[in-house]
């Protein structure tokens, strides 16, 4: 393992003149020094070296630690610290910035060489993780658009309603203070919760409405239908709950397990509020204002009653002081 280009960042220039010397006979490429933490930044940014050597006591306003975190956060270079300052209290603040190494002076060839090839190992089997990470994220993006090309395949109307379910549960979400990983779920739970209606019969999925005792037994599995599909992916884990529940009602009334209050996730709690609004205005797309008028007094009379408070008031402020806007992606 040679070759591989480092850094050395050292401001004593007896020390940093003989590090490089080293490095080179083991056969590194060493092109330059930096001997300040601000120098460090811009070479790093130049050169992209494999890997930084160091020192942690540098003149000047940016020392070894912040010039470290700067270029791993911009370049995503790491570093191995190189210093005679071993105390408790610099070795947390160290760790806090994860260096592949930490060597103390005064260090042997030896010691140097191991410690730069167990980083350069570590730097290589990271990389390898994100590459395995990236391919699984795209396969898992192919399959999530599979997903909802086969909606869209077997009723436009649902995957489309979807669509402006997913965009309006992740705002609400946003809007309500939660974490960006919940609204990002929210997004994949919209998109997908409705995934159970197409292992119905299509004359249920068409005619939602004025349906018989029979089919509507049949109608409200639909969210253990979509439960199910779902895990047996393991990518999807975070959303079955939101989706087997997203027609619970806190009140108890809703299906298909008649369960209430915080016994319902939260996730599931945004996705009843969005489902309800963007359903009652997609059935009015011919006078979308009657449409969102009736959806939004549908969630302001059952506000804590059927549909949880907080959701309601985001949903609320979202379209009439926000200006979110549903959008009607077909006019058949």
């Amino acid at each position: 393992m040679t070759g591989e280009c480092i850094l050395v960042v050292e401001d004593e220039t007896v020390v940093a003149k003989n590090m490089q010397a080293t490095l080179q006979r083991l056969g590194y490429s060493v092109p330059i020094r930096a001997s300040s933490g601000e120098e460090a930044i811009k070479q790093a940014e130049r050169i992209k070296p494999d890997l930084v050597l160091m020192d942690i006591v540098l003149k000047g306003k940016v020392d070894g630690i912040s010039a470290a975190a700067s270029i791993a956060g911009s370049y995503d270079i790491p570093s191995i610290y190189v210093t005679a300052y071993a105390d408790d209290n610099t070795v947390e603040r160290a760790r806090k910035t994860h260096p592949f190494g930490y060597i103390v002076k005064p260090f042997t060839r030896q010691q140097l060489d191991s410690s730069i090839k167990v980083a350069l190992t570590q730097k290589a089997d990271r990389q390898e993780f994100k590459t395995q990470i990236n391919k699984l994220a795209q396969q898992i993006d192919e399959a999530i658009d599979s997903f909802f090309l086969f909606m869209e395949k077997k009723n436009e109307r649902v995957a489309q309603h979807s669509k402006g379910v997913a965009r309006l549960a992740a705002d609400m979400a946003a809007e309500m203070g939660h974490p960006k990983s919940m609204f990002d779920e929210l997004y994949l739970a919209g998109i997908l919760h409705d995934l159970g209606k197409l292992l119905l019969p299509m004359e249920i999925i068409n005619r939602p409405f004025n349906l018989t005792a029979a089919e509507m037994k049949i109608f409200n599995q639909h969210p253990n239908l979509g439960a199910a599909i779902l895990k047996k992916m393991t990518r999807f884990a975070g959303i079955i709950t939101p989706v087997l529940q997203h027609h619970e009602r806190l009140d108890g009334s809703g299906y298909p397990h008649g369960i209430y209050g915080d016994n319902i996730v939260v996730e599931a709690r945004i996705l009843a509020v969005a489902d309800t609004v963007e359903m009652l205005w997609r059935e009015a797309w011919a006078a979308p204002a009657l449409g969102i008028d009736k959806a939004l007094d549908e969630i302001s009379q059952n506000r804590g009653i059927l549909y949880d408070p907080d959701a309601v008031d985001a949903c609320i402020r979202l379209i009439k002081e926000k200006g979110f806007k549903l959008e009607l992606y077909y006019l058949d």
